[in-house]
């Protein structure tokens, strides 16, 4: 998908970058967050599911994956860890996720799915293998398995780019 560029940008892109934006890796990759993130709202709360705020709905996502230190979950969302105990109280209230101490620094708290985590959790993995089985249909099995595949690869450190001259 292509995307249309604003045109007071246009003047200060040097030519050969326009295509690049036109083509934008990370713009495709944000609307398709976004629409991975609003259909799998959609379909929780057909579910009868409370709605999740992103934040929360990625905190869920990384306490499913096994990640149980706030301090990590900031990291990987790049909030502060204050912000994921701010967000983290109305996941905990609702039931769907709880604190318990560090076995291995009684100063430290661990996230870990709550009993209704564990239920909104399984109806959110069935809801992602459906949307996986209609993006198999638009896109193509060959195509979602390619994404997947370079999703699932490690990029590698933060690279610094120098400017253009």
């Amino acid at each position: 998908m292509t995307v249309d560029i604003d045109s007071e940008l246009m003047d200060e892109i040097k030519p050969e970058l326009v295509e690049a934006l036109r083509a934008d890796l990370m713009g495709g990759l944000l609307r398709a967050f976004n629409w991975m993130d609003q259909c799998l709202q959609k379909n929780i709360a057909a579910r009868g599911w409370e709605a999740l705020s992103r934040t929360e709905s990625q905190i869920m996502v990384y306490v499913a994956q096994g990640t149980r230190s706030p301090v990590e979950i900031a990291r990987a969302l790049g909030l502060s860890p204050q912000a994921i105990n701010q967000a983290s109280k109305p996941l905990i209230k609702r039931g769907l996720i709880r604190l318990e101490p560090d076995p291995l620094d009684g100063r430290r708290k661990l996230i870990f799915p709550a009993e209704s985590g564990v239920s909104i959790g399984i109806d959110a993995a069935e809801i992602i293998a459906g949307m996986e089985q209609e993006l198999a249909k638009r896109l193509g099995g060959k195509q979602l398995d390619a994404l997947r595949g370079c999703l699932a690869e490690h990029w590698g450190d933060l690279p610094e780019i120098p400017p253009a001259k």
